[in-house]
């Protein structure tokens, strides 16, 4: 479990790095299991985003063990 005042950081920052890139559109944290540790992604569900954006880190991984180059 993350501690209130640690979320409160992390929140902090992903409005403060949205602020310094125009581009972004919203900022998430999350684990490699897919659990959002703090979001600032409006219009967008965050839980399905972070649950995707782990599946796709496992396929990279294993593509990347796969073909032998070095870590991903």
């Amino acid at each position: 479990m993350v501690a209130e005042e640690d979320l409160r950081t992390v929140l902090d920052e992903l409005h403060r790095l949205r602020t310094r890139v125009p581009q972004l559109t919203g900022a998430l944290a999350a684990g490699v299991d897919g659990l959002v540790v703090a979001h600032d992604t409006p219009g967008v569900d965050p839980e399905g985003l972070a649950a995707l954006t782990a599946a796709s880190l496992g396929v990279a991984v294993r593509v990347s063990d796969a073909t032998g180059h070095g870590g991903f």
